[in-house]
């Protein structure tokens, strides 16, 4: 098992190095609904992504990027037609054991900010929560 905690660690540095935006991305998704990361969800709630994230995920080119960047590593997958990320529960959980606990309180208040007071409806087929407005 010390060789899996050692994986995220290695990648995260190589994604860090090459977009570090796309390493915060990481680090909330680890934070959120593992199979329906709704990417509106992301672009809307922007502003309370952090100085390094939120200017990324408000730039579809630079999100795309980001995005793309841990699609290399297979750290995430997409379904573009729907506008969902998805992350495997096992790197989710590597990646909060590799956080310190300050880091990972500071990413568990991002993602309640971001997501918090938006009515939003739940698609069937995703089981992503969209906002509504």
């Amino acid at each position: 098992m010390q060789w899996l905690r050692s994986l995220p660690r290695g990648t995260s540095r190589l994604v860090e190095q090459a977009n570090p935006a796309a390493a915060d991305l990481l680090r909330l998704c680890a934070f959120l609904d593992p199979d329906a990361i709704a990417e509106p969800l992301l672009t809307e709630g922007a502003h309370y992504l952090g100085e390094v994230l939120a200017p990324v995920v408000a730039d579809p080119f630079a999100f795309n990027q980001a995005i793309e960047e841990l699609l290399k590593f297979s750290l995430i997958r997409r379904n573009a037609e729907r506008q969902v990320l998805s992350v495997h529960r096992l790197v989710q959980a590597v990646l909060k054991d590799a956080m310190p606990e300050e880091q990972q309180r500071q990413w568990a208040e991002h993602a309640v900010q971001m997501s918090a007071g938006r009515p939003s409806i739940t698609c069937s087929r995703t089981r992503s929560s969209v906002p509504t407005s």
